[in-house]
C-alpha cells in the first residue's frame, strides 16, 4: 500500500466512531492481529493497534481522555474520545 492509499485509509477511519473503525479494520484483513488495546501512550492518550499481515500495514487508533465533573462530588469521570487513525507500513521481517 503506497503513501497516498495509507493517508486515504487513515482519513476514512478517522471519520468513523471507534467501534465502527475497529469493525472496518477486521473487514480489511480477516487475519488482522490486535497488538494492544487502549494502551497508554503519554498523558491521557490511548492507542489501540492492529497489524494487517495480508495488507502489510499497521493501523493505530488514537483516543484522548475527556474529563467531565461528576455532579455533587469532587470526582471527575474520564471518557475516551476517538480522535485519529495512524496507518503505517509493517516493518520487513527477515
Amino acid at each position: 500500500m503506497n503513501e497516498q492509499e495509507r493517508l486515504k485509509l487513515a482519513e476514512h477511519l478517522a471519520g468513523m466512531k471507534f467501534q465502527r473503525a475497529r469493525s472496518e479494520i477486521r473487514k480489511l484483513d480477516p487475519q488482522a492481529n490486535l497488538k494492544y488495546f487502549r494502551n497508554a501512550f503519554g498523558t491521557q492518550r490511548w492507542h489501540t493497534a492492529y497489524e494487517l499481515p495480508n495488507e502489510g500495514i499497521k493501523i493505530t487508533l488514537v483516543e484522548q481522555a475527556e474529563q467531565k465533573p461528576v455532579a455533587d462530588s469532587n470526582l471527575v469521570r474520564v471518557t475516551p474520545v476517538y480522535v485519529e487513525a495512524i496507518v503505517e507500513d509493517l516493518p520487513k521481517r527477515g
